[in-house]
């Protein structure tokens, strides 16, 4: 879901499983390039941190694990990584 006010954007994203993991991981990248405001719906902290550690894991993200962790730590500090 996106809604958008004057030139930003915001991105809503519900995080409920491993693949919404991923999702979350690709939309990161994006968002954070046109500097855009993400909202992060997950059962709690510890559920969120657990399905993007299994996202990050996955042999198609290889390539993107640095970048991506380094946006993790910007956006979202609170997080333990």
């Amino acid at each position: 879901m996106r809604a958008c006010y004057k030139d930003e954007m915001i991105v809503l994203i519900q995080v409920n499983s491993r693949m919404e993991g991923a999702q979350f991981l690709n939309l990161l990248v994006r968002a954070h390039d046109f500097a855009n405001k993400i909202i992060v719906i997950a059962k709690d902290k510890l559920t969120l941190e657990s399905y993007l550690k299994k996202a990050l894991s996955e042999p198609y993200q290889e390539n993107y694990v640095a970048q991506r962790m380094d946006r993790l730590r910007v956006i979202f500090p609170e997080l333990n990584f």
